[in-house]
């Protein structure tokens, strides 16, 4: 969904959330609002919340994160955005909190929250959780969020990384969450420079936990925002799909208008969301009446000589509409990389080199030779090919032709997308089919 603005970017997104292979109802929920009326010129906002409970408490928990943190992030229009973005997630918190208390049903509930604000020039994160908001710039991975893990708080206490810790460690414990505790420790990240080609990328779990960092990077390198979340959803489905998998592209780009930097009288470009925002505020067109009105009895009291109270009470109404007038949505309050403060939290806390790209190719070229065996029946992951007969695979074939005739890496890497994505597409629509598509994955193997 393009979403043009009058900033130097252009921001680019796609929302994914899909349930997977193994669970019968999807305790994920997602938000991208775009930076409209929506937000009421405070940014971009997107959310992933993974949420976790029995019956359908995860499922709520989650959706009061991605329903409550927007509002609450509006409301707080007289705080900068890195104060009100941390406390939004914090009231947010209380909420789900006081929901758990409530009922039996529904105590120890809490949902990870992963948010980002593209705002101006620059992005925010704040971020509690094991949900992830990564971003690749000129090929290179960067995890922008801490994951809230007994793992990853081991690894940290011992001054190693998370892949030395031992594998009887378990992966899926959580540290922190929304919901369990009244008052939570909201991790803030950034602000990040924007630059045209950035792609940001939050993620559940569900997917990073079978789906390897290059090959994520390389995907998003090589696709536009709704094949790359479409691709790497189907990535995840095809490694068994074990948990909810909900992804949130974003990619930015240069804008469609000029930036009128180089003309000194054209507005910049912040100014202009700004001023976009000014020109349509009710307030400001309220107030502006009400000042001309006021004025007006200002000179008539002068000129029919009444006393100087009604003059000083013209004078005050006036001065209340000139304050209302200024409080509307003035271009001033827009902001910048510069303005937002910081640096808040430590980012990157993992790097990942995405420029080989015969390994990334690699990784999906392995993929789609599995399910060429699993077609044929060679492959020891599925125990049968009923369902395989269901599906369609010259399309999938034809695809792979062109991506093996492919010179350049990326060209290879989006014709190998197409293709799986074709294949899933399938699967969805013939659930008998999934059986001989995606057959049983290692329980610790991970694609790329």
């Amino acid at each position: 969904m393009p979403n043009p603005s009058c900033t130097n970017y252009r921001i680019e997104y796609a929302v994914k959330s899909d349930v997977g292979m193994r669970r019968a109802n999807n305790q994920d929920a997602v938000l991208a609002l775009a930076d409209t009326d929506q937000t009421e010129g405070r940014g971009s906002l997107f959310i992933v919340a993974d949420g976790m409970g029995a019956h359908a408490a995860g499922e709520l928990a989650s959706e009061l994160a991605v329903k409550n943190v927007p509002h609450e992030y509006k409301m707080l229009r007289d705080q900068p955005a890195p104060a009100a973005l941390r406390q939004a997630v914090q009231k947010a918190n209380g909420l789900i909190h006081a929901k758990g208390q409530s009922s039996s049903e529904f105590q120890g509930m809490g949902t990870t929250c992963a948010s980002l604000v593209v705002l101006g020039d620059a992005a925010l994160i704040a971020h509690v959780g094991d949900s992830r908001v990564y971003r690749i710039r000129e090929l290179e991975l960067e995890q922008l969020t801490f994951d809230h893990s007994l793992v990853w708080e081991l690894a940290e206490a011992s001054h190693t990384t998370e892949d030395k810790i031992p594998a009887c460690i378990p992966k899926n414990v959580i540290t922190r969450s929304l919901g369990p505790h009244p008052v939570v420790n909201v991790d803030l990240e950034g602000p990040f420079d924007l630059k045209p080609g950035d792609v940001y990328l939050l993620c559940s779990d569900g997917l990073t936990g079978v789906v390897g960092d290059e090959l994520i990077g390389g995907v998003l390198t090589a696709m536009a925002p709704e094949e790359a979340a479409q691709t790497l959803v189907d990535l995840a489905n095809l490694r068994g799909g074990p948990d909810n998998i909900s992804v949130i592209v974003v990619r930015v780009g240069e804008s469609d208008q000029p930036a009128g930097d180089d003309d000194p009288e054209q507005p910049t470009a912040h100014a202009c969301r700004g001023a976009a925002a000014y020109r349509t505020d009710p307030v400001r067109w309220l107030a502006m009446a009400a000042t001309a009105v006021c004025l007006a009895v200002v000179i008539w009291c002068i000129r029919e000589q009444q006393t100087w109270g009604a003059v000083a009470a013209a004078i005050g109404l006036g001065g209340a509409a000139v304050r209302a007038l200024g409080r509307s949505g003035h271009p001033r309050q827009a902001a910048s990389f510069e303005t937002l403060g910081g640096p808040y939290g430590s980012a990157p806390y993992r790097n990942c080199d995405c420029h080989s790209g015969e390994r990334i190719t690699q990784h999906l070229r392995d993929v789609v030779d599995e399910l060429s065996r699993i077609r044929s029946g060679d492959s020891p992951r599925t125990k049968s090919t009923n369902g395989a007969e269901k599906i369609d695979w010259s399309s999938f074939d034809a695809r792979c032709e062109q991506a093996a005739g492919c010179g350049d890496w990326r060209e290879t890497v989006s014709h190998y997308g197409a293709a799986i994505r074709n294949l899933m597409s399938q699967v969805r629509e013939t659930p008998e089919a999934a059986n001989a598509a995606i057959g049983a994955p290692s329980r610790n193997s991970a694609i790329g």
